[in-house]
């Protein structure tokens, strides 16, 4: 089992301003370093900056803030949850209703047990109808105290993805901050235990 880092996130759900997310703004007050870079990613239907060090990345959009690791070092990990902080506290009239900590797993040799869980109820109906499953993605909500765990397993090609989205709905930006201090190891240890302790995986490359 190895990391996803595309999926190590913090994400905040709002209403933000990105024309305050200038490069030098940017740099000096929440990624800390004298110059970044800025890349521009050009869609369909909108354009984001990309922002990144060696170690982080931050996407300003409307509708959300993502800051992003670039890998699994437990410095990087409390790095991302400081830039969030500050981003939370220097811009607190934000408006904000979600805070979401993301963690994503691979692993390309499930045990059969494990691909067991994929075999549903209607898997033969399906097969007897003559269609083909080629991928199944199964999603459960899970309840931690005022925390509501999303974790989504997905088999595709023989490999089943994790990802673990520790939501908890806020009414200020505040708020997030607060509920953000000491939360990214708190649910990284909690993913890497339920990984090991539910799906009898062990990580490989997770500090």
């Amino acid at each position: 089992m190895v990391p996803n880092l595309n999926d190590w996130t913090i994400v905040m759900v709002g209403q933000w301003n990105p024309a305050i997310f200038s490069p030098d703004w940017v740099a000096q007050n929440l990624l800390h370093v004298e110059n970044v870079d800025a890349q521009l990613a050009v869609g369909p239907l909108i354009t984001n900056v990309r922002y990144q060090t060696d170690t982080l990345l931050l996407i300003p959009q409307q509708d959300r803030l993502i800051v992003g690791s670039r890998n699994t070092e437990e410095t990087t990990l409390l790095d991302m949850e400081r830039c969030s902080k500050a981003a939370l506290e220097l811009l607190g009239h934000t408006p904000i209703r979600a805070l979401g900590i993301n963690f994503g797993f691979t692993e390309s040799d499930p045990p059969t047990e494990m691909l067991r869980t994929f075999d549903l109820a209607d898997a033969g109906a399906l097969a007897d109808a003559g269609y083909q499953v080629r991928s199944a993605d199964i999603t459960r909500e899970i309840e931690i105290g005022s925390t509501v765990l999303k974790l989504k397993m997905g088999l595709s090609d023989g490999t089943v993805r994790f990802h673990f989205n520790f939501t908890n709905q806020v009414a200020t930006a505040q708020q997030a901050a607060d509920l953000l201090q000491g939360r990214v190891l708190e649910y990284r240890n909690r993913a890497v235990g339920m990984l090991s302790t539910v799906f009898n995986l062990q990580g490989e490359g997770v500090a």
